[in-house]
């Protein structure tokens, strides 16, 4: 049987583990959201190179335009149509408009490829701080808690047996027949009303425990409850 000394170190260690998961957790989870920050950076890059493009479109159908209101006044008046460069320039923003937009779409492709390890390494952490807080949990003194239930259990028992006897040899009386049935309705009740009904996951008492649970995954010192 581990000794008292033994017991407390394996407890020591269960919680010295969990502050390590915890830790791991956070640093996973720290990634993870500088990886999903450079996608929104890059859907966002990606938006304003669409809305650059848009923009060069529209430039190049003014300029567009423009050179065909120049070439239709040459051709009405006869004047030399006079060389102009907008056309050209215009064309070419376009192209850089277009190189850029397929760039940042192509870094969001990437960004977007390289969240999915983060992520499921964010994942995997997450479940072993859920395994090390099932370890610290289960070292709660479930010696101490069996025996006290045992305890109570016969407790009950005992109580119960004296009701029986005391409606059954000592209250057949008429005057007492209201106690007998209030004995009799509680003895036909099911001793344990919780397990009976299979709602025992519902038991009341079981939220401070649970409440301790949740506290371990982000504080590996969380307390368990206190055993009367």
């Amino acid at each position: 049987m581990m000794g008292k000394a033994n017991l407390a170190l394996a407890r020591d260690h269960a919680r010295d583990d969990l502050a390590a998961a915890i830790q791991a957790a956070a640093d996973a989870e720290h990634t993870v959201e500088a990886a999903r920050a450079a996608v929104a950076r890059a859907t966002d890059m990606v938006a304003q190179a669409r809305e650059r493009l848009d923009a060069a479109f529209a430039e190049t159908a003014r300029a567009k335009g423009e050179a065909s209101a120049r070439a239709l006044t040459a051709a009405t008046t006869g004047e030399a149509l006079a060389p102009d460069g907008s056309m050209r320039t215009a064309r070419l923003r376009e192209i850089d408009a277009q190189d850029d937009l397929d760039a940042c779409r192509a870094a969001l492709t990437s960004a977007e490829a390289t969240l999915a390890g983060p992520e499921e390494a964010a994942r995997r952490a997450q479940k072993r701080v859920a395994e090390a807080a099932q370890e610290v949990m289960a070292g709660a003194p479930l010696d101490r808690i069996l025996a006290e239930a045992s305890a109570l259990q016969e407790r009950l028992s005992g109580l119960r047996a004296v009701l029986w006897f005391l409606s059954r040899e000592c209250l057949d009386r008429e005057s007492t027949e209201r106690e007998r049935q209030k004995i009799a309705t509680f003895l036909a009740a099911p001793a344990y009303a919780w397990e009976f009904n299979g709602r025992i996951n519902e038991h009341p008492a079981l939220e401070p425990w649970r409440a301790a649970r949740q506290a371990l995954q982000t504080n590996a010192d969380a307390p368990l409850p206190d055993v009367a």
